[in-house]
């Protein structure tokens, strides 16, 4: 899922022009590149790609969790 950002709320704070959501079934399968990628020439691929969608000095990746409650 991805969602442009218009502004900043916080004064000062760096630019940021989107916020990509990605899911993945278990933390192994985004930390293991081969996992997450299958081969070295599809991470290859994907690295070279990088540039024509994104600022690889201003990109950041944060793994996170999700918890869903339920009554």
């Amino acid at each position: 899922m991805r969602n442009s950002v218009a502004r900043t709320l916080t004064p000062g704070s760096p630019p940021v022009r989107a916020i990509v959501i990605e899911r993945f079934r278990t933390l192994e399968d985004y930390t293991d590149p081969k996992r997450l990628f299958g081969s070295k020439q599809a991470l290859a691929r994907s690295a070279a790609e990088v540039s024509e969608y994104a600022d690889p000095a201003t990109l950041h990746s944060v793994p996170l969790s999700e918890f869903l409650l339920r009554s």
